[in-house]
């Protein structure tokens, strides 16, 4: 009975420190909630192996032990238990319209994804999405990470003003959010960006021979420079850059699979949808001129529109 009365005040110390009684760090508190219940259990199994066999273990102090750690622990690990129950769940799904935008261009090879995000059954934190493309025929594996938030409306072209950098937004319980979101394989896009900066390195120096200035040149003016900057007349960059980005051009006939991977925070979790779509052989052609309007683009021509198709999804299993 005496080791009770002691364990007992351990334990009323604990809770009124808990309660802001007095500081004590969650290590500490928790180590010392550990050698309480197995001093509490090492007390019970004493007066198991020693207590006379007529005589029944469940005292009302090996009982209101028990109990009072189990509530003990229970209360100081509530919060980790009340995270571990939202995370367990939480659940994202995303219901995406019929098909998915392809590009090549300027940013390299791009994929656009236009939907509805609903989370179930918390508010949640969206923190981060990407996006696994594999080949299908021979396994080519790409990783596309999230660059854009566009305007609900899909694949129209949109105001620049409405177009935001990636970032973390929070989605309603229960709640249909409509989504429309670029993703860039930004491994791609440095080669891209490394070989179209020394094409506009080349054209620069055309138009300084020619004692041109852009600033100062008519539309026409421009694309007739262009035109014989490019032809290869003049330097072989222009052809050379285009063999370059050809070679990092991968979007070719076939099936792809799509792994989308939806993060959020608090907690921290992952949801994954799977996608698949297929790549016609004109498709893959067409898209591999969006080489030219990329070239244009970083020697000053304006207004060229970039190639773009719209295959249809084929949605797999939601996790």
């Amino acid at each position: 009975m005496r080791q009770f009365h002691i364990r007992q005040g351990i334990l009323s110390n604990v809770i009124l420190m808990q309660n802001g009684g007095s500081r004590m760090s969650k290590p500490r508190t928790a180590l010392i909630l550990v050698i309480w219940a197995s001093w509490s259990l090492a007390a019970y199994g004493q007066s198991v192996t020693s207590g006379p066999p007529s005589v029944s273990i469940w005292t009302y102090p090996s009982v209101l032990s028990t109990v009072s750690t189990v509530i003990a622990v229970l209360a100081f690990f509530r919060p980790n238990l009340a995270r571990l129950g939202r995370r367990l769940s939480n659940r994202i799904r995303l219901y995406p319209l019929s098909n998915i935008e392809i590009s090549f261009g300027g940013l390299g090879p791009t994929i656009g994804i236009a939907g509805t995000l609903r989370g179930v059954p918390n508010r949640q934190f969206v923190s981060s999405m990407t996006i696994e493309i594999i080949r299908e025929h021979d396994n080519l594996t790409h990783r596309f990470d999230w660059a854009a938030l566009r305007p609900p409306a899909a694949f129209v072209p949109p105001d620049m003003k409405e177009i935001r950098a990636a970032h973390g937004f929070s989605l309603p319980a229960d709640e249909g959010t409509p989504v429309n979101i670029l993703f860039i394989d930004a491994q791609t896009r440095a080669l891209v960006l490394d070989h179209l900066l020394k094409l506009r390195a080349s054209w620069l120096d055309y138009l300084k021979q020619q004692n041109l200035v852009p600033a100062q040149m008519e539309s026409s003016a421009l694309i007739e420079a262009y035109s014989a900057f490019s032809n290869g007349s003049v330097t072989s960059v222009p052809s050379q850059i285009w063999g370059d980005l050809a070679q990092l051009f991968y979007w070719a006939e076939g099936t792809y699979s799509v792994r989308l991977f939806i993060r959020t925070d608090d907690p921290i979790k992952t949801f994954t949808e799977n996608f698949a779509f297929s790549i016609s052989r004109q498709e893959a052609a067409d898209l591999k001129q969006g080489i030219i309007p990329a070239m244009m683009g970083a020697c000053d021509q304006q207004n060229v529109p970039t190639k773009f198709i719209s295959p249809v999804l084929t949605i797999g299993a939601h996790k």
